[in-house]
């Protein structure tokens, strides 16, 4: 580290980059609260649930209080998919429950129909753009590719 951090800390996230550009998380975000001309040693932990088979290849560095919108950005598809207006609540509990967002199968099991489906997929979509624009507005971030 160059600067010294005691209040907030510095976190990294462990990432997956496609070749299209589109990112996904890997793993939780891990924090340190560090000093100038520190080393800190670590490993980079891969705990998605069903995300294990993807490589890190992409690592995103930002201060702890970027965390949130960070993670309001990954997840703005689910969180906008589960708080669909139209969506009944025992619908949505049962995908929060089944920690499946808007997979189409788990919505088949938790009886979101067709039609509903694509009115909620499109709430969750403006959801997650917005979550990420703010992210990525308000933020200070770096995206380091390897």
């Amino acid at each position: 580290f160059t600067i010294t951090d005691q209040n907030e800390g510095t976190c990294f996230v462990p990432m997956f980059k496609d070749g299209s550009g589109n990112s996904t998380y890997l793993g939780s975000p891990q924090c340190t609260k560090h000093n100038a001309n520190q080393i800190v040693y670590g490993d980079l932990v891969k705990n998605r649930p069903n995300y294990g088979q993807y490589p890190i290849n992409n690592l995103m560095v930002m201060k702890y209080s970027a965390t949130t919108g960070f993670m309001n950005c990954m997840n703005g598809f689910t969180i906008g998919f589960t708080q669909c207006p139209n969506l009944p609540a025992v619908n949505a509990s049962c995908i929060q429950q089944n920690n499946c967002g808007a997979n189409t199968t788990c919505t088949t099991y938790c009886g979101v129909s067709p039609s509903l489906y694509n009115n909620c997929a499109q709430f969750g979509t403006n959801f997650m753009t917005q979550a990420c624009n703010t992210f990525i507005n308000s933020q200070g971030y770096i995206s380091v590719n390897f």
